[in-house]
């Protein structure tokens, strides 16, 4: 019997990062997703909007208390660079604590939020709490060991969560939610030094600090631009419009978001790693990359379409009534998530090559165009802005082809022949589903949404049996693959 080839060996290990990391994305969106219901009950959409300006304000902050240094220590493959490393992100850590706390009553001001001020001074403490484990996770993701990660992902979740609600229920309003945030990145940096077993050494190379901020510097642009273009319409609804507003847009947002462009991120949590273990290799790239956008398509799409059809039984059924201008919302995003997810993962191709500049020169080109034009839509109306997230979406698409082809000569024909089986059969599902909606229409919501989901996860089935059944084979192998992994 002959033993795997190294190539083998890594897409074995891959594949197992992808399915532990899938997991650690389930139970974390999972947990997030049942204590939204529950606190969506609880609070109100000015709390939900009160918290969503203030993290924010937090998430522009804390690119740069990162600066990239996870990706550094991922990219570089080297563990002698993890100590260095490690003392840079508590050195910036501390730094962004406290500029947080210098300039948090100019954020309120900008909002015209004075609540914000004490909000951003306790999120602030987040910034050296999270410096202390993010060197142990990227470790862990550098090496492919994602079944260790899932407990920390999880722990943060259900920490995060018990605590919110607790908190809720005793009546601290939006407090609940920002002591939940706290609690939530403690457990996070705990379970991540009882996972890993690595115990930094407080030392200091100027030669191998160089090396990785010379990389960090590019990723931690390509994170910042990544913020400003995907948060835009945050920001803007929050400025020319009001909390209750902006808490209609992000549940609205939050759901498609978390379903499937946060799918997409998961996978990339392992396919990064993966990609830059053969970096020097354009063919095999080339490969993973068309073999990746064929199994995530297969999940992506259908399930955009199907949150299409469901969205307003599924906003009556779990967010009740008072939800319901968030419906349009989601149906929008639905379908601008399913365009993103089509090129996501191109951007783990241009980073494991060494060249995030492509990544920043796309993000800046987009921000350019969307500013003014999301400007535009949210001096209206909500519905507008997401609108604009869509066509925004649509013409990104190209410009990301466009430079893949240049980079590992992808053309678009490659695209539509992986993308084709999950088209096929997500266009049967969806067109069955929207009959039997139409069918059930005077029907309680709640027994319309689970029809629509059974019939929908019927019909793509059958449908990708009958015209793809090598995908069938693939899956079922990667379903013997997980069970290995549990093994």
């Amino acid at each position: 019997m002959t033993s795997p080839s190294p190539s083998e060996k890594l897409g074995k290990k891959t594949v197992q990062g992808v399915i532990w990391n899938y997991l650690s994305f389930a139970a974390n969106k999972g947990t997030t997703f049942i204590s939204t219901l529950i606190l969506a009950r609880l609070l109100g959409p000015a709390d939900f909007g009160l918290l969503a300006l203030a993290l924010l304000a937090i998430s522009y902050l804390e690119v740069f208390n990162n600066f990239g240094m996870g990706e550094s220590v991922v990219y570089f493959q080297d563990e002698d660079t993890d100590d260095v490393a490690f003392g840079i992100n508590m050195i910036i850590g501390f730094i962004m604590m406290g500029v947080t706390l210098l300039i948090t009553p100019f954020i309120a001001d900008f909002f015209a939020e004075p609540r914000l001020v004490g909000i951003l001074q306790v999120l602030s403490t987040a910034f050296v709490i999270s410096s202390i484990g993010s060197v142990h996770q990227a470790k862990l993701k550098r090496n492919l060991m994602f079944k260790q990660l899932f407990f920390p992902v999880a722990g943060r979740s259900i920490v995060k969560a018990i605590v919110s609600i607790t908190l809720a229920l005793s009546g601290f309003g939006v407090w609940s939610l920002v002591i939940g945030q706290i609690f939530g990145v403690v457990a996070h940096t705990i379970l991540m030094w009882i996972v890993t077993r690595w115990i930094p050494k407080l030392r200091f190379r100027w030669d191998t600090a160089r090396a990785l901020l010379n990389y960090s510097w590019q990723m931690t642009f390509v994170t910042l631009f990544g913020l400003v273009q995907k948060d835009v319409d945050y920001i803007l609804i929050g400025r020319l419009s009001n909390a209750i507003q902006l808490g209609y847009y992000s549940i609205g947002y939050r759901l498609a978001d978390m379903l499937i462009v946060q799918f997409n991120y998961t996978v990339a949590q392992a396919i990064f790693p993966a990609f830059t273990k053969i970096q020097n290799d354009m063919d095999r790239l080339r490969s993973g990359y068309l073999k990746t956008l064929q199994y995530t398509s297969s999940f992506t799409i259908p399930v955009a379409l199907g949150l299409f059809i469901v969205a307003e039984d599924f906003v009556y059924v779990f967010y009740t009534e008072r939800w319901l201008p968030a419906v349009a919302i989601i149906q929008i995003i639905a379908l601008y998530a399913l365009i993103v997810s089509l090129t996501y993962n191109m951007g783990d191709v241009y980073k494991a090559v060494g060249r995030p500049s492509i990544l920043n020169k796309i993000a800046l080109l987009r921000i350019i165009i969307s500013v003014p034009l999301f400007y535009l839509a949210a001096s209206q109306n909500i519905y507008l802005v997401a609108l604009a997230q869509l066509l925004m979406a649509f013409i990104f698409m190209f410009v990301h082809l466009t430079y893949a082809r240049r980079v590992i000569k992808i053309e678009l024909r490659h695209l539509v022949k992986a993308l084709k089986p999950a088209l096929i059969s997500s266009t049967i599902m969806f067109v069955g589903t929207w009959w039997i909606s139409i069918a059930l229409q005077s029907s309680n919501h709640l027994v319309r949404l689970f029809a629509l989901i059974a019939v929908g996860a019927i019909l793509y089935l059958i449908s990708t049996f009958i015209f793809n059944r090598k995908i069938v084979v693939r899956l079922f192998q990667l379903y013997k693959t997980a069970t290995k992994t549990f093994a």
